[in-house]
Order: structure tokens, then sequence, then C-alpha cells
């Protein structure tokens, strides 16, 4: 209901003043900050209340507020990975939608989102715009292209750290014909991808 109210406001014309508007500005990049340090699930949230950065509407601040109630609500919830020695193996995960807010706001434009953990524990994750896509696969192949890279970075980091990865990355997509694409894209009909 928020989203459909904040871009109705914005079609109207009804946006905040210069003064509410750095309030709001201020308030997302808090929200960004606890988005990309502590809280994976405020991604998404952030990345489109982000969106109306340049021309917050009107009920944009009750937004910032109910994002800042919902962290106030997890203030019991930590970050903890599993213990246990040896090799670990990082679970990186992908999804994406095809115009998923179109019913919404109008917006065109997909979002993927994904998540590197290790040890069970959120290390990386992001939520962004993919682009406008044709089809749900291509959306889903998008978000998994850039799973790929954030993957292969923690991979990367974890062996600066002398974090021993067990065997080669597993991407999770639950697109099938995305995980097809990738299949062809290596030159195998592998129904699973490992990079």
């Amino acid at each position: 209901d928020t989203l459909r109210i904040m871009s109705e406001e914005v079609r109207n014309g009804e946006v905040l003043n210069a003064d509410d508007q750095r309030l709001y500005q201020r308030g997302v990049g808090e929200l960004n900050w606890l988005a990309q340090t502590t809280h994976p699930e405020l991604a998404p949230a952030v990345s489109i209340l982000g969106s109306y950065n340049s021309n917050p509407p009107n009920y944009g601040l009750k937004a910032i507020k109910g994002a800042m109630r919902f962290c106030v609500g997890t203030l019991n919830k930590k970050l903890c990975a599993t213990t246990g020695g040896g090799n670990v193996e990082l679970g990186i995960y992908s999804d994406a939608d095809l115009a998923g807010l179109h019913g919404i706001t109008g917006e065109s434009r997909s979002r993927g989102g994904r998540l590197v953990e290790l040890k069970g524990m959120p290390v990386s994750w992001g939520s962004s715009w993919v682009g406008i896509a044709l089809s749900s696969a291509e959306a889903e192949a998008v978000a998994a292209s850039e799973t790929v890279k954030l993957g292969l970075m923690a991979k990367y980091i974890a062996e600066e750290l002398h974090i021993p990865i067990a065997g080669t990355l597993k991407i999770h997509v639950d697109a099938t014909a995305a995980i097809a694409f990738a299949g062809k894209a290596k030159g195998t009909d592998e129904s699973e991808k490992r990079y």
C-alpha cells in the first residue's frame, strides 16, 4: 500500500519541500547503511525508497519511519555463523522478478536480489534493478550473472583471509529457463551450474 500511495503522489506532484526532501534523503542514507552492514532484509525496501530520492513524495517520510520501526523491532536479532572448522561452502542465492512492481507503481524494470552466506550467515547481499527484461528467464539470467560476480568476490575475499572454501561455487537459482541459459552459455546442458 505504501508504494502505491507514494507512486500516486509523485504522479500528482505531491512531493516534499526542499527541507523535508533532505530529511527523506538522510533517512534513506541511514537505512542504506543498515541494509549494507547488518540488515540484509532491508535491501529491497531501501533500494525502492532510494529510487524516489530525486523527487520524494509526501508519504515518503512515513515510509522512512516505518522502515526505522522495523529496525527497532529487530534489535534482538543478529547475524550468526554456525560453528565448526574445516572447509566451508558458500551458500549463494539469486532471484528476480519480471516487472514485479508494475501493477503497483507502473515500473517496467525488473528487480534482482542476491545473497551470499558463509556458514549460514549472510556476508554479502544486494537488491537492485536488473533492467527492462522481455521475459522472466531474461530477468533471472541477468540477476544470476550479478550473483555470480558477488559469489566470486566473496570466495576471493575468503581465500585472502585464509578461510578454506570447499569445491566450486554453486549458485542457487529457481528459474529453470535461466539455469538452461547458463548451461548453454558454458557449452553444457547441466541442470546445475558450478563456477
